[in-house]
């Protein structure tokens, strides 16, 4: 993905998603526990009655879920004309299967991918609909365990990569990861609330090699018979920092937001029971050195973003 929606290495929970960053020379990759640094601040409680929110899954039992991304990227190269690329469609087939649920509601899952398809536009080149199948068809060998809490925390997790991966299928990963967890309604108010309420979770994360400060507002629209409906706004925005180019160079990240709106409903009685839709744009500033002339180019990026998840 374009212009900061760049994340983590994929740990997909209909809560919040692990962060992690993988070593490209290592075949398993062990998840840091969850997102200790993230606030989760209750602004309204809502009205009543109220009731304490928390995921719930019953063990032995499979899901699957398909996403759906549509993406377009416009960049400004130095004096060059704006061009613009329409990514081709992509389309990933996911199945969770819960293997335990502890007594204090801590759920234990693994996950893989089963399907994965790219579906060109009219106006999509060829090399780069070839370049992403090709990408993407590495995923189908990825699997992973997790362990999520019933506020939507990921406490652990690890994904185990074919032995003969190689630094693109990270990238990738870190591109759907994100999606992913923009559509997630993530971490649950430890308050009791009800229709109407909002909540913030906000927090500083690293992705990438950019520091990113980022934070989501929720809305319980509605709750009824344990299915939840979640509005949610995201922001997210980086300051003026360096960057490390894989080859090699300088570069500078000037600035760099992003935002976006979207919905969720979810069982909560089956956190992977549900359907998340959700659109983001984002706008960044470059200046990258060429380390051959140490020429520097200022590149300019938006990107604009629609994604769905929705289980099966």
């Amino acid at each position: 993905l374009g212009a900061g929606w760049v994340a983590k290495p994929f740990a997909w929970v209909q809560g919040n998603p692990a962060i992690a960053t993988a070593q490209a020379t290592d075949a398993t990759a062990t998840l840091p526990a969850g997102e200790p640094s993230a606030r989760v601040e209750l602004l309204t409680p809502g009205t009543d009655p109220k009731n304490r929110l928390r995921y719930r899954a019953t063990a032995n039992t499979t899901q699957s879920a398909v996403l759906t991304m549509d993406q377009t990227l416009t960049t400004t190269v130095g004096d060059r004309a704006r061009s613009k690329v329409d990514v081709p469609q992509t389309v990933v087939t996911m199945e969770t299967t819960v293997t335990q649920v502890d007594s204090n509601g801590d759920i234990h899952y693994q996950f893989r991918y089963t399907n994965v398809d790219v579906l060109p536009k009219s106006t999509t080149a060829a090399a780069l609909t070839a370049t992403l199948r090709s990408q993407l068809n590495k995923l189908k060998s990825l699997r992973g365990s997790f362990v999520l809490d019933a506020q939507g925390q990921s406490k652990s997790g690890s994904f185990t990569l074919p032995s003969n991966a190689d630094p693109s299928l990270h990238q990738v990963l870190d591109q759907l990861s994100q999606s992913i967890s923009q559509l997630s309604p993530s971490r649950l108010p430890t308050e009791a609330v009800g229709v109407g309420a909002t909540w913030r979770v906000a927090n500083m994360v690293t992705i990438n090699g950019i520091n990113l400060q980022r934070s989501a507002i929720y809305k319980l629209v509605s709750l009824k018979d344990g299915v939840a409906t979640i509005e949610v706004q995201v922001d997210q925005q980086a300051n003026q920092q360096p960057l490390k180019l894989p080859a090699g160079g300088a570069a500078t990240l000037k600035s760099l937001t992003a935002q976006g709106r979207g919905q969720s409903t979810v069982n909560l009685n089956n956190v992977f029971a549900y359907k998340s839709a959700i659109a983001l744009q984002s706008t960044s500033q470059m200046a990258v050195q060429d380390p051959k002339t140490s020429r520097v180019v200022n590149i300019a990026t938006q990107a604009a973003v629609q994604i769905q998840l929705e289980s099966k």
